[in-house]
């Protein structure tokens, strides 16, 4: 609901002795009605005064239509982020404790774009197949074979820091595969496949507008760095949340070849 002034504008209730049969004055911008002609006349005055805000933005001041447009707006491109992925990436803001907006957009398009989590719908292909497939990422797995260089025998240097996450090429995911059957999407087994043949359905949900887009929005500047608001953490986030850390953090070996996994 647009602000007024400021502050959160409430509409007028119905009286609640209407009869089925009165006759009141209709105001379709707000969808209220009103006895009285001069309360009618009075907030369709306001409504196409200048004195409205976006809830979401705060951007204004413009009429109540406007705010409104602009509110639907918002709202839209914030629903691209479906819950496992806002969970994450509200999750990754929380732990960067950046203090400037480019730099936590870079770290996040850095490690989002190259990353699945888990609860996200997404798109794949296997190899024996020419259609792309709809799942959901049930697991991540994190692969236990060495690479090239560690199998040369050659010591690492010791002055290198490991990463805090397992490099992306290692992720393997447990994707719940969706079929369709006479216009019906039926749940399929899981199987396990590279992050290479997945993709997001939305493939610029992760474009760095809509990244900064996201983070204005969600977030905000707390003892100097960003910092998720309370209330856009849903209760809805917070099973994706721990399931998020649990599978980032176990550490299960991958087979050479990718496997069905029967539930």
């Amino acid at each position: 609901m647009p602000y007024l002034n400021g502050e959160p504008f409430v509409k007028r209730q119905p009286p609640s002795d209407l009869s089925i049969d009165e006759e009141l004055f209709f105001l379709p911008t707000t969808l209220e009605v009103f006895r009285d002609y001069d309360d009618y006349f009075e907030r369709t005055i306001l409504v196409n005064s200048l004195t409205w805000t976006c809830s979401v933005c705060n951007r204004g001041p413009s009429t109540y239509k406007e705010a409104l447009a602009c509110e639907r707006g918002d709202y839209r491109q914030l629903n691209a982020f479906d819950n496992a992925l806002a969970s994450a990436l509200l999750y990754i803001i929380g732990g960067a404790r950046k203090r400037r907006l480019p730099e936590l957009v870079e770290l996040i398009c850095g490690f989002a774009s190259s990353r699945f989590f888990v609860g996200e719908e997404i798109e794949f292909q296997t190899a024996d197949s020419n259609v792309r497939s709809l799942g959901i990422i049930d697991r991540v797995v994190v692969s236990q074979r060495k690479s090239q260089f560690e199998h040369s025998g050659l010591s690492m240097d010791p002055n290198v820091q490991k990463p805090a996450f397992p490099d992306a090429l290692k992720l393997h995911y447990c994707v719940r595969e969706h079929k369709k059957s006479d216009n019906v999407n039926r749940i399929a087994s899981s199987v396990l496949v590279p992050g290479s043949i997945i993709n997001r359905r939305s493939r610029n949900v992760l474009a760095r507008d809509h990244i900064k887009f996201f983070i204005r929005h969600t977030c905000e500047l707390r003892n100097g760095v960003f910092t998720p608001k309370v209330l856009v953490v849903p209760i809805i986030f917070i099973d994706a949340v721990f399931r998020f850390l649990y599978n980032h953090y176990c550490r299960l070996t991958v087979p050479d070849q990718f496997v069905t996994i029967n539930r």
